[in-house]
């Protein structure tokens, strides 16, 4: 009697737990980076491409993948299924994904402004199992749990407004001084000079037109959130 039967049963499982231990990765990296507008041109250099492609809204970005856009363009994207997590790379930027969990982001040029709140049905004292989330610069590293913050990359230096909750910056190492950190509270913007010298850091409170592109922003965010709960709803139902 041939084993062929027999091979084929084992051959046919053994493919289904490869898919079903695969797929679930898959899908976790696609879902939780998505791309929700684009206004502009905007483009993308996958982490195993060679050549920048168009990027579209609905687009999913991966761990690697380098974005960027041009004069009057911006990109906003989500790193979470329910919005909890909320980007927006501005105009003449560009910025590197780093990692398959979206909690890390190379920022090279340009501003980028980020909304992040704790996932749904987690309450604000247990946001740190969620992680930090942390913004890289050529010499200064922005980290936070939660909270809304700003981040531009100008010819003088780096300019950090922080506009809900706080964040912990960790400021550029000098010969004559070792890497120290500064907490930036909600309503400061801190500026650090790309040399030490040439400019003084600078922490001052934010005028009230510094809050104009914010919160408009924030509250396309939160009808965005808003229309994603319902729609998350409706779908469990």
């Amino acid at each position: 009697m041939s084993n062929k039967p027999f091979r084929d049963a084992i051959l046919l499982a053994v493919l289904f737990f490869a898919a079903s231990w695969l797929c679930p990765r898959i899908c976790v990296a696609e879902d939780y980076c998505q791309v929700l507008e684009v206004e502009g041109k905007a483009e993308i250099l996958r982490v195993d491409g060679t050549q920048w492609l168009p990027l579209a809204q609905e687009n999913f970005i991966k761990g690697g993948d380098i974005i960027r856009t041009s004069v009057e363009s911006h990109v906003e994207f989500s790193t979470n299924p329910d919005f909890s997590t909320l980007l927006r790379l501005n105009n003449s930027s560009e910025a590197k994904i780093m990692g398959d969990d979206f909690t890390r982001l190379d920022l090279r040029r340009g501003t980028l402004s980020i909304l992040r709140e704790p996932d749904s049905g987690v309450f604000a004292a247990d946001v740190k199992e969620s992680g930090l989330f942390q913004i890289f610069t050529k010499n200064v590293t922005i980290s936070f749990l939660q909270g809304g913050c700003s981040v531009s990359l100008l010819n003088a230096g780096i300019l950090v407004q922080v506009f809900a909750e706080n964040v912990k910056i960790r400021r550029p190492i000098f010969p004559d001084r070792k890497a120290d950190f500064k907490t930036v509270t909600e309503g400061f913007k801190y500026f650090i000079p790309n040399s030490k010298g040439k400019l003084p850091v600078e922490l001052v409170r934010m005028p009230f037109g510094d809050y104009a592109p914010w919160e408009s922003w924030a509250r396309s965010c939160y009808k965005r959130k808003d229309a994603r709960a319902e729609d998350l709803l409706i779908k469990k139902k």
